[in-house]
């Protein structure tokens, strides 16, 4: 297992988990996100750039430029040669990981006001053939995409369905098979507490369509934090409850509360 890590002194450490050995040490002007396989490093700049890295090596690949503002997120797919990046100027762009080229700025509504990009995921079902989803979104609304990719000369994209959006405060989202599940919170007042929403998306016939949306209340001395996942039955947040760091773990069966489990967790 490794850990990546970035430090004061302007370098990206990638970090061997059971000896405590730095493995690798990549010089970087600033780094707002950063994602890696045993491949390849990609790392986010608050310098509106992106950038990719050999790992073994620790040679840079490429310089993604065409951001006018920080890039503050970003995911890849290497099967696709696929690099997407978000960023502070509003726009979430498509690159070709191999050669750096610039393959699409997907655009948002212009009804919309998104701010910045603070999170986007790639994601391809083995299922899917040709398509590849693309989601994006910051503390209030999300977006995403179905893309068709056509190899047969150059890539080409066409987005066939409107974007998905959730004027909540948006705390995470999964992908498992072909559905998309999206995690938000209504704001708690001084009368009532937080209220959880799960609303869940199938991909079909090029479309998210939903399939299920669940409300759960969230006791006040509970801060949500973010979506780590879950399964059929149960879903986990990393929360926060008297400054205090906690995993709160919901239950589908009403008869079974949810549960607080307390940092620091012991590794078995």
């Amino acid at each position: 297992m490794y850990l990546i890590s970035g430090a004061d002194d302007l370098t990206v450490r990638i970090w061997c988990c059971k000896t405590g050995e730095c493995l690798s040490i990549f010089p970087s002007q600033s780094v707002s996100a950063m994602k890696f396989d045993d491949c390849l490093l990609l790392t986010a700049s608050y310098c509106r750039t992106a950038t990719s890295w050999d790992v073994k090596t620790g040679d840079q690949l490429r310089c993604f430029t065409g951001h006018t503002a920080a890039v503050l997120s970003l995911d890849f797919d290497a099967r696709l040669d696929i690099l997407t990046t978000g960023s502070a100027d509003g726009t979430v762009k498509l690159w070709s990981l191999s050669n750096g080229d610039l393959l699409r700025t997907l655009e948002i509504p212009d009804n919309s006001s998104t701010g910045w990009i603070l999170s986007v995921q790639l994601f391809c079902d083995v299922n899917w053939q040709d398509h590849f989803s693309v989601v994006a979104g910051n503390r209030e609304i999300i977006f995403s995409w179905v893309v068709n990719v056509s190899h047969a000369t150059a890539p080409t994209f066409q987005v066939p369905f409107d974007s998905v959006s959730i004027h909540r405060r948006l705390i995470g989202w999964k992908f498992k098979g072909s559905f998309l599940t999206i995690m938000s919170l209504t704001e708690k007042s001084c009368f009532s507490s937080d209220t959880m929403i799960e609303t869940s998306y199938e991909f079909s016939e090029s479309r998210l369509v939903v399939t299920k949306s669940e409300t759960f209340p969230i006791p006040k001395e509970v801060d949500i934090c973010s979506y780590l996942g879950g399964g059929k039955c149960f879903s986990v947040f990393l929360a926060s409850r008297d400054n205090e760091t906690v995993l709160y773990i919901t239950r589908r069966n009403v008869e079974i509360p949810p549960i607080l489990v307390k940092f620091p967790l012991e590794y078995r």
